[in-house]
C-alpha cells in the first residue's frame, strides 16, 4: 500500500513542470531531464561495452529513453566491486558497490551524482545472454518505469575470469519469516524447503522413484523455474498425439493451472503463472522408469546449465494407459522440417540468425555439462515463438563420452586393436558439429538435405579391414 502511495505521488508531482536550467524545456519534480541526459549518456557509449551486441543495445536504450533515474541500466566493470562474498544455497554473491547506482546529474560539480556506495546482489546463472533480455531485463524494465519503487535492478556486469555475465540487483530484504536473505526476488529457499515437505504427505505419483525425485528437485531448487510437480491427469484436457519417434511419443494438453511462480505472502499459497499448452513426452521402453527418469534429470539439470533451455514442468500420467509422461513447454513452430515449410515466404535473416544463435548456445551449453548430443536431426530442433529455438530430445540423445566409450568397451563385437574407441570420442565432437552444420545449411538455403537425418547409429561400428579411422 504504501509503495502504491509513494508512486502515485511521484506521478502527481511530475505534472507540475519546471524548466531545466541547460537546455529551458520542460522536465518533471524529479529534475530529470531526459533531453540532456540522454546526450550525456550518448557521449560515454564508446567507453565501455559488455562485449554483447545486444546487452549494449539495450542498455543503452533504456538510457536515452529514460524518464527518471530508476529507469535506466548501467554497464559497470567488474573491479567497481569489492568485498565479494557468496550467497548461502545459491550461486549469488553479495558484494560492495563503490560508486552505487545513478541518481541524477550534478551541475555544480558537472558529474553523476550516485548512491555513493551500497551493498547489491550478484546474479550469475540466471539466463543465458540469448535469453536475457527479453525473459528478464525487459520485465524487470517494464517494472521499473510503471511502479519506481519496485525497482530491483541497477544494470550488469561480467566477471573476467569466468566470462560470466551478472545482473547487478538490489540487496533485497530478508524473508519476513525465516529472515534469511532471498536468494531470487520475492523466492525463500529456506521456508520453500519447509512447505513442500509439508505438501509431500499429500501426494503420490504411485511410483516410489519418481516420488522420490521430484521431492529432491523441489528441495534444491534456487528458481522457481526449476521446481518439478508431480501433475495428475485431472489438470490437463484436450489431450492429443502429435508426434512418435525412436525415442517416445509426445503428446499435446492444455493445462489448466501454470507452473509456480512465487509465494504470495497474502494468500499464503503459490502465485502461479497462467494456463497454457504443454507438450506430454512418453518413453518406449515403459518398463525401465529409470529411462524416464534419466530424460527428466537432463532437462533439469540443463535448464540450470541454460535458463533459456526448453521447460521442463514435472511428470504425469497417460489417462488412459497410465504410462508415466515428462511435461514440457509445448514448442509453438514445430520441429525444423514443419518450421521450414510453413515460414518459407516470410522467414528473414534476422530471423535465421536468431534461431542458429539460440541452438548454439544450447549446444554450448551441453557442452558445458559434459554432454554430447547423439541424435540432433530435423525431429528434435524445435522451433518457437520469438525467434527462439531449443534442442530437445536430452535424455538418451545426451550422454558423456565416457559413458560412450564404456558402452563400446563392454561391446566385444568390436576389436579395438587400432584404438577404435578412443578415436570413437574424437568422431563423436566432430559428428555433433556436421550436425549443427547441416542445421544451418537448412535454415540458410531453406532446404532440407536429402540425407538431413543425421543420427548416427553407435550399436556397431562397421570398419573395412587394415582401416585406423572412422568414416562417417
Amino acid at each position: 500500500m504504501n509503495e502504491r502511495f509513494d508512486d502515485e505521488s511521484q506521478m502527481s508531482n511530475e505534472n507540475n513542470s519546471v524548466l531545466c536550467e541547460e537546455c529551458g524545456q520542460k522536465i518533471n519534480a524529479t529534475n530529470w531531464c531526459k533531453s540532456c541526459n540522454a546526450k550525456r549518456f550518448e557521449i560515454d557509449f564508446p567507453n565501455w561495452t559488455s562485449g554483447n551486441i545486444e546487452i549494449d543495445k539495450f542498455i543503452r536504450k533504456t538510457q536515452i529513453t529514460a524518464e527518471r533515474c530508476e529507469c535506466i541500466f548501467e554497464w559497470v566493470d567488474y573491479s567497481k566491486f569489492k568485498f565479494l562474498e557468496k550467497i548461502q544455497l545459491s550461486n549469488n554473491h553479495k558484494a560492495f558497490w563503490e560508486d552505487g547506482h545513478l541518481l541524477g546529474w550534478d551541475k555544480d560539480l558537472d558529474k553523476w551524482n550516485r548512491q555513493c556506495g551500497q551493498w547489491v546482489k550478484l546474479v550469475t546463472n540466471q539466463y543465458d545472454e540469448k535469453h536475457l533480455i527479453p525473459r528478464f531485463l525487459q520485465l524487470e524494465h517494464e517494472i521499473s518505469k510503471k511502479t519506481p519503487s519496485k525497482r530491483i535492478v541497477y544494470g550488469m556486469t561480467r566477471n573476467p575470469k569466468t566470462g560470466e555475465y551478472a545482473v547487478i540487483e538490489k540487496l533485497l530484504k530478508q524473508c519476513h519469516f525465516c529472515h534469511q536473505e532471498w536468494v531470487y526476488p520475492r523466492w525463500c529457499r529456506h521456508c520453500n524447503v519447509n512447505y513442500f515437505k509439508s505438501e509431500f504427505p499429500k501426494w503420490t505419483s504411485g511410483n516410489s522413484k519418481i516420488d522420490t525425485f521430484i521431492q529432491e528437485a523441489q528441495l534444491t531448487a534456487e528458481l522457481p523455474d526449476q521446481v518439478l510437480e508431480w501433475l495428475p491427469e485431472n489438470q490437463f484436457t484436450g489431450l492429443s498425439q502429435i508426434g512418435s519417434g525412436g525415442y517416445g511419443t509426445v503428446y499435446k494438453a492444455y493445462r489448466k493451472c501454470g507452473r509456480i511462480c512465487k509465494w504470495d505472502f497474502t494468500s499464503n499459497t503459490y502465485e502461479r503463472g497462467e494456463s497454457m499448452w504443454v507438450a506430454l513426452k512418453s518413453v518406449h521402453d515403459k518398463e525401465n522408469i529409470n529411462i524416464l527418469l534419466e530424460e527428466t534429470k537432463a532437462l533439469l539439470e540443463f535448464r540450470k546449465t541454460n535458463l533459456g533451455s526448453i521447460d521442463c514442468y514435472g511428470i504425469t500420467q497417460h489417462p488412459v494407459t497410465k504410462d508415466y509422461l515428462i511435461v514440457m513447454r509445448y514448442v509453438e513452430r514445430g520441429d525444423l522440417r514443419t518450421y521450414l515449410t510453413s515460414t518459407f515466404d516470410t522467414i528473414t535473416w534476422k530471423d535465421r540468425l536468431d534461431r542458429l544463435w539460440s541452438l548454439a548456445i544450447d549446444i554450448r551449453s551441453l557442452h558445458r555439462l559434459g554432454l554430447v548430443h547423439r541424435d540432433l536431426h530435423s525431429g528434435n530442433v524445435l522451433f518457437g515463438d520469438n525467434r527462439r529455438s531449443f534442442v530437445a530430445d536430452l535424455g538418451l540423445a545426451s550422454s558423456t563420452l565416457e559413458r560412450w566409450v564404456q558402452f563400446l568397451s563392454e561391446d566385444k563385437s568390436i576389436d579395438d586393436d587400432d584404438g577404435i574407441k578412443n578415436q570413437f570420442k574424437l568422431a563423436k565432437l566432430k559428428r555433433q558439429k556436421n550436425s549443427y552444420s547441416n542445421v544451418l545449411q537448412s535454415l540458410t538455403s531453406q532446404r532440407l538435405p536429402r540425407a538431413f537425418t543425421i543420427a548416427i547409429s553407435i550399436a556397431r561400428i562397421a570398419r573395412a579391414p587394415g582401416t585406423g579411422e572412422i568414416y562417417f
